[in-house]
């Protein structure tokens, strides 16, 4: 079974393996080991390791294979084969690593940079949406990262999918007393817009999306009324607001623009795979948003 430690290494098949197993845990009142819970146990055994260990890469690409032990203050205690702890700051790990972290922990600094007794600033990746009193959490955790003596210290939250520098989602400013401010939609009125999604539609729908793209989140829907085309948006707090719009066909594009607004050249286009495309005459198209299903 020596062999057996070490990936299965000197076991030729699953037969051998069961009974291997068994003869180790052996009989005990008469009763013989069920071969499915040996092949549980078994598993067990041998994938142990590589749940656990794993290899880290930083950002030159220097590679360290190691467990991961906790985080605290924006830096990853982690312990290798020898039993050493390693302690390596969130922000100088691969964006892979960055987000293991992130899904283990549920959030973790991706950029960090200080200005000399005058500020502070990270960016930091949240898993989802969290209340203002966790933000207050992660703030005060981060308030003294890696020693940080800076007076002021400037936080902003990404979500999963959002661009580090392209606008975040929440902020947690130290200046010098810590203000919490939430951008985005917050996990209630996320929950408020996901409900407004899944009402069912009628037929003279044409589409439903849920927007997040621009400065004023909420559920978009194109109908048909009474012979003319409108866009209703449910904003995040609850509120609704309808637009009649008009149809330009341009090119293979059907552009649908809201008719107050028609000389702004804003319009929509509904994309071939179904998702909402913004676009305008200088940049032409510059954001989806997602076709609820």
């Amino acid at each position: 079974m020596r062999g057996a430690r070490r990936r299965g290494m000197g076991i030729n098949n699953k037969e051998e393996m069961m009974k291997t197993i068994e003869s180790l845990v052996g009989r005990k009142k008469g009763y013989i080991m069920n071969r499915s819970l040996v092949l549980v146990l078994l598993g067990a055994v041998l994938l142990a390791p590589s749940l656990h260990a794993r290899t880290w890469t930083d950002s030159r690409g220097r590679k360290l294979e190691a467990q991961y032990a906790s985080c605290h203050n924006g830096i990853v205690r982690m312990k290798n084969s020898a039993g050493k702890t390693h302690r390596v700051p969130m922000w100088t790990l691969s964006e892979q690593d960055q987000m293991f972290v992130v899904k283990t922990k549920g959030w973790a600094v991706v950029k960090a940079h200080r200005q000399a007794n005058i500020k502070a600033s990270l960016d930091v990746r949240i898993y989802a949406r969290v209340t203002k009193e966790k933000l207050v959490a992660i703030a005060n955790e981060l308030h003294g990262f890696a020693d940080n003596k800076q007076p002021r210290l400037f936080i902003v939250y990404y979500l999963p999918e959002m661009q580090v520098d392209a606008g975040g989602w929440a902020t947690s400013h130290f200046n010098p007393t810590l203000a919490i401010k939430i951008l985005g939609t917050t996990k209630e009125e996320l929950a408020r817009l996901q409900k407004e999604a899944s009402t069912p539609t009628g037929n003279d729908v044409i589409g439903r999306w849920m927007d997040n793209e621009t400065a004023f989140p909420g559920v978009i829907t194109l109908l048909r009324k009474n012979g003319a085309i409108f866009k209703t948006k449910t904003f995040q707090d609850g509120s609704k607001g309808e637009d009649e719009m008009v149809v330009h066909k341009v090119g293979s594009q059907t552009r649908y623009i809201e008719k107050r607004f028609i000389k702004l050249g804003d319009y929509l286009v509904i994309t071939k795979n179904g998702d909402l495309a913004y676009g305008d005459k200088k940049e032409g198209l510059w954001a989806t948003s997602p076709k609820i299903k």
